[in-house]
């Protein structure tokens, strides 16, 4: 029986060093096939969970687009001055602030627009589309600028 004091035996008794046991004969077919199963599960979650870059860009910009635009509203509520923005390309200069799409070749829609200092806005919606791909930007005019699911278009 193996022990931790120094000097014991790290093996059973009547093995050489060298010498495989009869137990040691490595894995079976089955473990083997579990092995590979599990690994296929892995990778088929992994490829899942990734998401297309272009699409993951287009929802930044999209909630990057919602953040600016409550922002700019509160600015025009607090100074009573309207705030208007203007499509330019690979990007949009709200106000006085330059906002860059992380695509230059992403679209935005209306052009222009105008954010008046009253606490209820019009409803509003801006779209940007990428490709085949778009993402809306709006609001109802109560509550703040949100990316709208396509239930709501």
């Amino acid at each position: 029986m193996p022990t931790l004091a120094p000097g014991s035996l790290d093996r059973p008794l009547g093995l050489v060093r060298g010498q495989a046991s009869a137990t040691s004969g490595g894995f079976t077919l089955l473990e083997l096939l579990l092995v590979v199963a599990l690994m296929a599960l892995a990778t088929a979650g992994v490829s899942l969970a990734i998401r297309d870059s272009a699409q993951k860009e287009l929802d930044l910009d999209a909630q990057r687009l919602a953040a600016m635009l409550n922002a700019a509203h509160a600015q025009a509520r607090t100074t009573g001055v309207p705030i208007s923005w203007q499509a330019r390309p690979g990007g949009l200069v709200l106000g006085n602030t330059p906002l860059s799409w992380s695509q230059a070749h992403t679209q935005v829609t209306p052009l222009t627009g105008t954010l008046p200092p009253e606490p209820l806005l019009p409803a509003l919606q801006l779209t940007l589309q990428q490709d085949a791909q778009r993402r809306v930007v709006g609001t109802d005019g109560v509550r703040p600028f949100q990316i709208l699911d396509a239930a709501a278009l």
